[in-house]
């Protein structure tokens, strides 16, 4: 299991805690992540329409944001975890996010070059956003 950064060390008291807390972490760190690619495929553009695509490509980083802060607000109905899988959990599902971000921004830098700033009128108010 990957991470974005490591878990602060003081939280752990032995290296036997760790893998303890990634053990506990790693099954809904993957079962997460595959239910955004799968949100994503099914929400994914059904043709070339502009609003469809920004729509869609929003979808799996909005799911990675509202999971950060797993078990609080949003997430409170969320597995619960204990506080060292939680944060072992957050820092995997913050790269994934990171990820995306960033292949959501270049994806939308060019599409602003050659198109310019999507308008309201041709997009809707949730796309232009």
């Amino acid at each position: 299991m990957s991470v974005a950064s490591w878990p602060d060390s003081r939280r752990f008291s032995s290296f036997s805690e760790l893998q303890k807390a990634v053990a506990e972490a790693r099954p809904v760190a993957d079962s997460f992540l595959f239910a955004v690619r799968m949100a994503e495929e099914r929400a994914g553009p059904r043709g070339p329409n502009l609003a469809d695509r920004l729509l869609a490509r929003a979808l799996g980083e909005q799911m990675l944001r509202m999971a950060i802060g797993w078990g609080d607000g949003d997430m409170a109905q969320a597995p619960p975890l204990s506080a060292l899988a939680t944060e072992v959990l957050e820092p995997r599902l913050g790269a994934a996010l990171a990820e995306r971000d960033r292949a959501n921004t270049e994806w939308l830098k060019g599409m602003v070059a050659e198109h310019g700033w999507p308008k309201i009128s041709a997009v809707g108010e949730a796309a232009a956003a």
